[in-house]
């Protein structure tokens, strides 16, 4: 009976156990169908790196939290709202930038700043940043891609024309006139100022000169040249007044003084016939010199001048008159007085050829 009792017992343990194991695998079976049927399907790009997953979590954010994902709400991207639903049915796909730290120096500014951007001008439009045309990124392009810990210097440039006028002055030229005296002067042409154009393109970096081009370099306005007439033929001043006169040419003669005195004029006397007429036909008369005609021809407009200064000079006069003791650089002058002419003598004059023209 003992032995009985114990085959008894066996066989109900082993029918426990049976039942018990096919309760376990039927449980087993029933979770891990629930299991499975509630599953969801993952595909995560992160930072460019694309990760399949399964995962049980009901929402973005909770299986981002639930499996360590790094992400930063404040500065990190996403694509899809944290308390977006995961479907059950489908694969659900989304994506997470992680921000880096960048250094942007603009502007006289320096700002630290985070951003999952890129590409530098991406970074630069979130933060605001205006690049212009001609502006250009220290040692990067626009397009170079950000790095974590990356300095974004933007410099900017800028242009500006400089307009240098300078004049340039005119030249004066004097051109002689033989046939005008040398007291005489007169412009042919007005003269004006040139001017000259010096335009350069500047090429400015954060507000420091770098470049500079020259765009124009010439005359914008021709010089005129002011051209003066001046006469050559030489002039002289009379003696006590403000009137001149041109001579062609002059030379030191002897010059004597003669009267009308009967004497001086072969013993004619007033009412005599040719008395007090000269070679010329000119009656004698102050100024009416006598000359030697081989020297100075007859009817030849002179000036005498003293050169001893005792004298005024005797002036403006005509070569009228001849005379036999007139001889080559000798002049005798007409003087109604004859106290004036004894005192007169004989005496070294300028004889002055006056210009006839």
């Amino acid at each position: 009976m003992t032995a009985h009792h114990d085959k008894m017992q066996k066989y109900n343990f082993i029918k426990v156990t049976v039942a018990g194991i096919f309760i376990l695998l039927v449980c087993a079976f029933i979770t891990l169908y629930l299991f499975e049927n509630n599953m969801r399907d993952i595909n995560l790009t992160l930072n460019g790196k694309v990760y399949a997953a399964r995962t049980i979590n009901e929402t973005v954010g909770d299986f981002i939290e639930n499996n360590n994902i790094p992400f930063n709400e404040d500065y990190d991207y996403i694509d899809l709202p944290l308390e977006k639903s995961l479907e059950k049915e489908t694969v659900n796909s989304f994506e997470i930038k992680t921000a880096v730290p960048v250094t942007l120096i603009y502007d006289g500014i320096e700002k630290q700043a985070m951003t999952y951007r890129e590409s530098i001008i991406e970074v630069l439009a979130d933060n605001g940043i205006v690049m212009y045309e001609n502006d250009r990124i220290d040692m990067y392009e626009p397009t170079t891609r950000v790095a974590e810990g990356m300095v974004i210097r933007l410099v900017r440039v800028t242009k500006d024309v400089e307009v240098i006028r300078s004049p340039i002055p005119f030249k004066v030229k004097v051109v002689e006139n033989p046939t005008m005296g040398a007291n005489v002067s007169r412009t042919i042409t007005e003269g004006a100022y040139g001017e000259h154009g010096l335009v350069s393109e500047i090429t400015y970096e954060d507000g420091i000169e770098i470049a500079r081009e020259t765009i124009l370099d010439e005359v914008i306005r021709p010089v005129v040249h002011e051209i003066i007439e001046r006469g050559t033929i030489p002039f002289k001043k009379i003696q006590g007044t403000d009137e001149i006169f041109l001579y062609s040419k002059v030379v030191i003669m002897d010059a004597t003084a003669y009267t009308l005195a009967p004497e001086e004029c072969g013993g004619k006397e007033p009412g005599d016939p040719g008395y007090g007429i000269t070679r010329s036909g000119l009656p004698a008369a102050r100024g009416r010199i006598a000359v030697d005609p081989s020297v100075i021809p007859l009817f030849t407009k002179i000036y005498i001048e003293t050169i001893d200064g005792k004298f005024l000079d005797y002036g403006m006069s005509i070569a009228a008159d001849t005379g036999s003791g007139i001889k080559g650089n000798h002049v005798d002058l007409y003087m109604e007085d004859i106290a004036e002419a004894l005192s007169w003598g004989w005496r070294k004059v300028r004889v002055y050829f006056v210009y006839d023209d």
